[in-house]
């Protein structure tokens, strides 16, 4: 996966997750709806993980090319 794809595909299930927050009625928030929206969570925690470590790993490379 590209660096320049990471953030837009964040950004996709951020919005994604908030189209489903405000689509739901609260009172009826069903277990599936509750698991929809921590698998969103979890996605996007491990690309921006998946985001950071790219970002270190060429900052290590340039700073390797530098030495």
């Amino acid at each position: 996966m590209t660096l320049r794809s990471i953030p837009n595909k964040i950004e996709w299930l951020r919005v994604t997750l908030q189209e489903v927050e405000q689509t739901m009625d609260a009172a009826h928030d069903s277990a599936d709806l509750a698991e929809l929206k921590r698998l969103l969570l979890d996605r996007i925690a491990e690309l921006e993980l998946e985001q950071a470590r790219t970002v270190n790993q060429e900052w290590i490379k340039l700073y390797s090319r530098a030495s």
